[in-house]
């Protein structure tokens, strides 16, 4: 969808590279698949929730980050993933196994207000 803006654009003279990462979704009967990212051979899996259940998402680490998440009926985890693909976020095996941990909680916070009036 965005991609052909980026193309349109591009051809009318703006030289503005496409920085969306690859992303894909597919509903097949009662679940969702959903990817957002590359891998590259090297990246560290790892898998976070039950794939008997049917209910997981996989995801690729390089140097501490998130560089690629694949999902079976977990969209919420890929929406937090592409987001972070773009910040600057730490991400290690053990917090993403640690469904007690929120993935939102990667992100780095904004100062408040308040912090930044001190």
């Amino acid at each position: 969808m965005h991609h052909g803006i980026s193309a349109a654009k591009n051809m009318l003279g703006t030289a503005e590279p496409f920085r969306e990462p690859h992303w894909f979704w597919s509903d097949q009967y009662d679940h969702t698949l959903q990817q957002v990212g590359r891998a590259e051979p090297g990246d560290e899996l790892v898998v976070r929730g039950s794939m008997d259940d049917l209910s997981f998402s996989a995801f690729s680490l390089r140097d501490s980050r998130i560089t690629k998440v694949i999902a079976l009926n977990r969209p919420k985890d890929v929406l937090v993933a592409r987001r972070l693909l773009f910040s600057e976020h730490t991400a290690t095996k053990d917090v993403l196994l640690d469904e007690s941990v929120p993935l939102n909680r990667l992100a780095p916070r904004r100062p408040t207000a308040r912090a930044e009036a001190s």
